[in-house]
């Protein structure tokens, strides 16, 4: 099992990571193993056939939703990564990821009530018997917050 904390240094700052969840790689976009992809979150739920919170979606966010569709195309082009709460190896945002080339974890159950608009996340993968992507939020150490957009 990787370890729940990980200290890392970034931008002259030290950096605690916490793990808030993990799944399956669909993609590893172009990130090497053990490197993180860095990004705010935007998610994005579908309610009552209305999908809220797409049309603030800004260029370079990280998407993250119950399961990807393809009204979220545009934005999904967009989308430095994916995060989705459901989804196989044949999902949606899987099959886009892969034409895209970018970093998608499908399968976290709970990233939608885990992560909120706006937090900073930070997404690696790593080989173990099966490719697993582990999500997770930073503290700077001395106190700042660095969860949220400034």
């Amino acid at each position: 099992m990787i370890d729940d904390i990980v200290k890392l240094v970034l931008g002259g700052s030290e950096l605690e990571l916490r793990e808030l969840l993990h799944g399956k790689v669909a993609h590893p976009g172009s990130v090497a193993e053990g490197a993180y992809e860095i990004g705010y979150a935007r998610v994005v739920l579908k309610n009552n056939n209305k999908l809220e919170g797409l049309q603030e979606f800004k260029h370079g966010e990280i998407l993250v939703t119950r399961m990807t569709d393809p009204s979220m195309e545009n934005e999904m082009a967009n989308a430095l990564a994916f995060v989705t709460d459901q989804g196989g190896s044949t999902c949606h945002a899987a099959m886009i990821a892969r034409q895209l080339r970018r970093l998608c974890i499908i399968g976290t159950d709970h990233a939608t009530e885990r992560i909120r608009t706006g937090d900073r996340i930070y997404i690696t993968h790593r080989v173990l018997n099966d490719e697993i992507g582990r999500i997770r939020r930073g503290i700077v150490l001395g106190g700042e917050d660095v969860y949220r957009r400034p």
